[in-house]
């Protein structure tokens, strides 16, 4: 949930994997409105987010990210298995698609000449195509 933005407020699908990680942290945390909230039951900021996430990977023994890590890590992966872009912008609670854009950190490809030909729909000519 973003303070000032509509944007934040979604309903967003996650894995079973993810659903067993949140129950978990409800067991932790209580049945609190939020899972991670401050002793005032308001969501938490995005810091005091990211202390709990780096005590719970230390606890866990595995490799702690901040949540804006993950967000970049979590933009690129769902360009990267073809999720369609307005839906990677709703996912991302973003208004702005150039912001989700900034999300993507996926290398460029090099494109195979059976590609390139696809594309732009057309083969070169043998003749041209051997001295190319």
């Amino acid at each position: 949930m973003k303070k000032h933005s509509d944007a934040g407020k979604r309903t967003l699908q996650i894995s079973n994997y993810a659903a067993s990680v949140l129950d978990e942290l409800r067991k932790i945390n209580g049945d609190k409105e939020f899972i991670l909230q401050s002793a005032g039951l308001k969501p938490i900021s995005t810091n005091q987010f990211n202390e709990h996430l780096k005590k719970y990977c230390m606890e866990a023994g595995i490799e702690y990210h901040s949540s804006h890590k993950i967000r970049f890590y979590a933009c690129s992966n769902m360009y990267e298995n073809d999720v369609d872009e307005r839906t990677i912008q709703y996912n991302m609670g973003q208004k702005e698609i150039s912001t989700t854009r900034h999300y993507d950190r996926r290398k460029p490809k090099k494109l195979d000449d059976e590609t390139v030909n696809k594309v732009f729909g057309f083969e070169l000519p043998a003749n041209v195509a051997e001295r190319v």
